[in-house]
């Protein structure tokens, strides 16, 4: 494991250093926009900063609370409907922007939850709670009800397709 992690590290700095390099470049051959870019970025790494603060927070929590074994038992391959329901839960209730679920569920997947169960969160994400008598108003309560239950049923076809294809490939 040592190895690997060694690797890990070594493919970061790579890539660290790559882009320095890159950036060196477009700095010479434009720097104001290559200043523009920096600064731009900067503004941007301000807002996420916050977002990443508390998607750590939640990522210390599950390494604390949370044992693989327990996450493999709730949210493995083999845990049936019971995973199901925790993982379509857990997306309907999550708010906030997707990309900082992605380290969460990075995490989760680690120690043990199955790849379709993964789907399934970032599926049933599309239902937001606050949002349905909005959606009730506009559509209709049948539609909603029908547009909820094939929702479900999709993720729910979706998860066990994934956890068939990253159990096989």
């Amino acid at each position: 494991m040592k190895k690997k992690k060694k690797s890990d590290l070594m493919t970061r700095l790579i890539f660290l250093a790559v882009m320095i390099v890159i950036t060196a470049v477009t700095f010479f051959i434009n720097p104001d926009k290559t200043v523009f870019a920096i600064k731009y970025g900067s503004k941007i790494l301000l807002i996420i900063l916050p977002i990443m603060l508390i998607v750590l927070l939640i990522m210390t929590a599950i390494d604390f609370f949370l044992k693989e074994e327990k996450i493999s038992n709730l949210l493995g391959a083999k845990s049936g409907l019971k995973g199901f329901s925790i993982a379509a839960f857990a997306g309907i209730i999550s708010h906030g922007p997707i990309f900082a679920w992605y380290p969460v569920l990075y995490d989760l997947k680690k120690k043990g939850m199955s790849l379709g169960f993964v789907a399934v969160f970032l599926y049933t994400r599309a239902i937001k709670i606050p949002l349905l008598p909005l959606l009730i108003l506009y559509f209709g309560l049948k539609f909603v009800v029908v547009w909820f239950f094939y929702l479900l049923l999709a993720s729910f076809l979706l998860g066990k397709i994934l956890t068939w294809l990253g159990d096989n490939v």
